[in-house]
């Protein structure tokens, strides 16, 4: 079998067109991807925030697009900014871009993904970035914030790790450690959850 990834709308070809792997190629390939719904690249000027997926660039999260995000970057960054919102994997076991199983067992979300260039003044531990996350109440309940965990990898192709808790408001304990700022999370009026994912690099992320 030949897998090949090709560009939506133009034919494949095994030779021309998209990516090809053969499953007995030595060295083995790892095929992992985003499977993604809805991509952009806006300019990364200052004061840059942005939403993608749910409804209207992320100002719900809804039913049937239950996980969101909002990028924020107060500094803009060195150019144009890489937005992503793709399938979360229903697999046992997924660590790649795991769905998250809700409160009552529903089982749903996206993977976020946030990539962008330094502006002149990096973002650092105590002037971060931060990526609000927002997921339908249908989806995370309506119990404790602090249960909910965001889930990332610093890496294109590496494993979720949960976020630790930030050790203050806007503040990262570690550089080049993301970190769920619990302070500032909260549930709007409509009992959707915003969880405040801070970071002084991209990344890819989700509820987890």
């Amino acid at each position: 079998m030949i897998l090949t990834v090709a560009v939506a709308g133009k034919k494949p070809s095994v030779v021309a067109s998209g990516v090809s792997y053969l499953p007995n190629a030595a060295p083995p390939k790892d095929l992992r991807f985003d499977v993604v719904a809805d991509y952009r690249t806006p300019s990364g000027g200052a004061g840059f925030q942005q939403g993608i997926g749910g409804d209207a660039n992320c100002t719900n999260a809804t039913v049937s697009a239950p996980v969101c995000a909002i990028v924020i970057l107060p500094g803009g960054a060195g150019g144009n900014v890489l937005l992503s919102v793709g399938a979360c994997d229903t697999s046992a076991g997924s660590t790649y871009a795991p769905c998250f199983v809700g409160p009552k067992n529903k089982v749903g979300g996206a993977v976020i993904q946030t990539l962008f260039a330094q502006p002149t003044t990096s973002y650092s531990i105590s002037a971060p970035a931060t990526v609000i996350i927002k997921c339908d109440k249908t989806l995370c309940g309506t119990g404790r914030i602090q249960d909910l965990t965001v889930s990332y990898s610093l890496l294109g192709n590496g494993a979720l790790t949960d976020a630790r808790p930030c050790p203050a408001k806007n503040t990262m304990a570690t550089a080049g450690v993301p970190c769920v700022d619990y302070v500032q999370s909260h549930r709007d009026g409509s009992g959707d959850t915003h969880l405040y994912l801070l970071t002084d690099r991209d990344l890819r992320g989700g509820i987890s």
